[in-house]
């Protein structure tokens, strides 16, 4: 009997690592060096941010545009100066606090805020250089595309 416990105890002595605590190091695979339609694909995606503010509003963004899935009506759109931003007002009588977010995928908007108002929801898009912008309406919610100068 003790024998048998003897070999047990030295054989997880033996198994045992020095740091169990620290990750296994393991070897990577190397990547193929052809490009192939589903790895150009995985790519491209990515490069997509999603942000989930609310339950009820969503982000995509893209370095070149930014979708915002929400089923709310947009009421009004406007820009204004100092510093540079987009402004979208939504219809919708939501209260909550200010959110705001860093954008890192983007080359024109650096930030978001979303914040409540009687009636509506704004959101306010501030620009990190100067950028032409294009709103549209698609299915699910509204994108904006961005050109810079």
């Amino acid at each position: 009997m003790r024998y048998i416990v003897f070999l047990i105890v030295a054989f997880s002595i033996i198994v045992a690592r020095e740091n169990p605590f620290e990750p296994v190091k393991t070897k990577t695979l190397k990547t193929l060096s052809h490009k192939s339609p589903l790895k150009e694909a995985s790519l491209k995606k990515e490069e997509k941010e999603v942000k989930k503010l609310f339950r009820w509003i969503s982000l995509s963004v893209a370095k070149e545009h930014i979708f915002l899935k929400t089923k709310d009506g947009l009421i009004k759109n406007f820009t204004i100066e100092n510093p540079k931003k987009i402004v979208l007002d939504f219809k919708s009588n939501r209260s909550f606090k200010t959110k705001r977010a860093k954008l890192k995928n983007n080359q024109c908007i650096d930030e978001i805020a979303l914040g409540a108002h009687k009636g509506y929801y704004r959101i306010a898009l501030t620009f990190k250089k100067e950028c032409d912008y294009k709103l549209s309406k698609e299915k699910g919610g509204y994108k904006l595309t961005f050109k810079p100068h």
